[in-house]
């Protein structure tokens, strides 16, 4: 499955039809809207806390994404001002909140361990299914988030220290040792000298120090 699909996977639940009206199905939807409120801050604290190096890494990648899918969440909540539709009084309604989170969750999970990406998508497009069949959000609520979470939680996995640059998550930062670069050696000169060459007289070296003739005669 691509991963630029998976935001498909909730419209395509969604639209099978509008918000079935059997009590099963508005049950299991309030069992699975209600659970993944605490089924979604349990797993990546679970993975820190109890998990190896990596599942610990996972965990990280987990918070760092949902943090942030919930803090822009709740801004457009505000700057929305929207209605749900189970509470017209209310204005939270877009996005879904819990359609963000759980795709957050999804999407940075599968990105450090694709095997989990079947089951990840999944967990999540019932999050979002519930949340619709619950009443609490509408199907373009739901999608927006779903798109939301999807969107912080692969731009997360893609950083090197998560959408909070280290806060949560530590980087994937490989050290090398730094490149030896030989230089061919200089070519030597012989070290340079302050005395001059001694003077030349026909073809003789003058060897002694300079003196003063006061006299010369011929025998």
């Amino acid at each position: 499955m691509s991963p630029s699909l998976a935001p498909l996977i909730p419209l395509l639940v969604i639209a099978a039809g509008p918000p079935c009206r059997a009590d099963v199905l508005t049950d299991a939807a309030e069992a699975v809207s209600q659970g993944s409120s605490y089924a979604m801050p349990a797993g990546p604290l679970g993975l820190i806390v109890f998990g190896c190096k990596k599942d610990q890494q996972v965990g990280r990648r987990m918070v760092d994404a949902v943090v942030g899918a919930a803090a822009t969440a709740e801004v457009l909540k505000v700057v929305t001002h929207a209605r749900r539709p189970n509470d017209p009084k209310a204005r939270d309604g877009f996005p879904s909140g819990h359609a963000a989170a759980a795709w957050a969750l999804a999407e940075s999970a599968s990105m450090e361990n694709p095997k989990v990406r079947p089951y990840a998508y999944t967990a999540a497009a019932l999050v979002t299914w519930s949340r619709v069949q619950v009443k609490d959000h509408s199907v373009l609520q739901a999608l927006a988030g779903a798109a939301l979470g999807y969107a912080l939680g692969h731009a997360s996995a893609r950083s090197q220290g998560g959408l909070f640059q280290g806060l949560f998550v530590k980087g994937r930062v490989k050290h090398h040792p730094p490149h030896k670069h030989t230089h061919p050696a200089p070519a030597t000169s012989p070290p340079p000298t302050d005395t001059a060459p001694a003077p030349q007289v026909q073809g003789a070296v003058l060897d002694a120090p300079p003196s003063v003739v006061l006299w010369e005669t011929r025998w």
